[in-house]
């Protein structure tokens, strides 16, 4: 339904529901887990960020609840070194590349790939600290990444 930016008499737009908890959300992820990442050498704009490794690059990517909720997961996945060309045959530039590109893919907090992992602040904001500091174990999870001609490892 298109208003073309005006809103009828009587009902209220939804954005008025959802913007302030995905803003609130978004501002104490910044403040409290972004330094975080950042410190242990993660670069990038949220919400994807990536870190350069001997063996590979470690993305990282936020992902909101489409409802509008505020809730997110974290997800992360392991690319291979330089530029990369997935099924569709574009060019994607290492500094470019972003978690939905690479399967497997692991939810921070889960208990193995596949699995699945909510956040939902200010509730979960320990247990999110927590995860995010032991980031480099979830990556183990994903060491044995694979691509055609290339053997992508995580470990740092």
């Amino acid at each position: 339904m298109c208003f073309a930016g005006k809103v009828p008499p009587g009902h209220v737009p939804n954005y008025l529901y959802v913007r302030p908890y995905m803003s609130d959300n978004r501002g104490l992820l910044k403040s409290e887990v972004l330094p975080i990442l950042r410190s242990i050498g993660f670069n990038g704009s949220f919400p994807n960020l990536r870190r350069k490794t001997q063996y590979g690059n470690q993305l990282v990517m936020f992902q909101f609840d489409k409802w509008g909720s505020g809730d997110f997961v974290i997800e992360i996945a392991v690319a291979p070194l330089g530029e990369y060309s997935p099924w569709n045959g574009k060019v994607i530039p290492e500094n470019k590349l972003t978690v939905p590109y690479f399967n497997p893919r692991f939810r921070l907090g889960s208990k193995s790939v596949g699995t699945d992992n909510w956040y939902s602040l200010p509730k979960d904001l320990e247990k999110l600290r927590k995860d995010v500091a032991s980031i480099d174990d979830a990556f183990a999870l994903l060491k044995d990444c694979k691509w055609p001609n290339q053997s992508v490892n995580s470990s740092p």
